[in-house]
């Protein structure tokens, strides 16, 4: 079974790349390659790789910056048609000069104005930015380690970051946002709304048990193994 990181690779090399190169030469239009990109966010949902609420931008960032790494069809035909318009405007060659004088290629964006944009649109959304925009002054080198090194499975990855994106139907989410009838407070404590860092964190019913047992007591295992090393 592929990790997340092996999925999402062996997708960009293997899928993605076949439509790369006749970026442009064949004339893609806008809904062919939206199609397809819909259609692999399909298949990763199917196959529990993608949260059915997962943040779509965040799909397509880079890891290093707390994505998931994929590559975008319409983002890919667009950029690399756009260094070629670059790269023949430039030549001095005389015959791709004839070429650059015919107008038949289209200046498209470059690799770092589209991560900027999705950049920029995954923050500010309202609910799916929050953990990004909330964490952005304490963030360390570390912080997005999990997702570079892409060692996790692929649905452990998928869940980790529909939780940071508030994706999961919390009954705060449900109420709030699905507008569904049920009581925003945890069903757990009934103290405080239920979101995912009441869940994980301040859930009064969860800290004697849940919390000690799975995870501050699971730390304690690992760093005593690391000193006996």
């Amino acid at each position: 079974k592929l990790n997340g990181g092996n999925v999402v690779n062996a997708m960009n090399s293997r899928a993605v790349s076949i439509i790369r190169y006749s970026a442009g030469i064949a004339k893609w239009a806008k809904d062919e390659l939206r199609k397809l990109d819909r259609k692999a966010r399909k298949l990763l949902t199917i196959n529990k790789t993608l949260h059915p609420q997962g943040d779509v931008d965040r799909l397509y960032l880079k890891r290093g910056v707390g994505g998931r790494g994929l590559l975008s069809v319409e983002d890919c035909v667009n950029i690399e048609g756009g260094s070629l318009f670059r790269y023949i405007r430039g030549s001095k060659e005389r015959l791709l000069r004839f070429v650059s004088e015919e107008n038949i290629l289209e200046e498209g964006p470059t690799k770092i104005e589209v991560s900027e944009e999705r950049m920029a649109k995954y923050k500010n959304k309202v609910l799916h930015g929050q953990f990004e925009t909330a964490t952005e002054q304490v963030r360390d080198p570390e912080t997005w380690g999990w997702l570079k090194r892409g060692i996790l499975k692929k649905e452990t990855e998928g869940l980790l970051t529909a939780a940071q994106d508030q994706a999961l139907r919390t009954n705060s989410i449900r109420n709030r946002i699905d507008k569904e009838d049920v009581s925003p407070m945890c069903r757990l404590c009934g103290e405080r709304e239920e979101t995912v860092s009441h869940i994980v964190a301040e859930c009064k019913k969860l800290a004697g048990r849940e919390y000690k047992m799975w995870r501050h007591d699971k730390v304690g295992q690992v760093i005593h193994w690391k000193l006996c090393q």
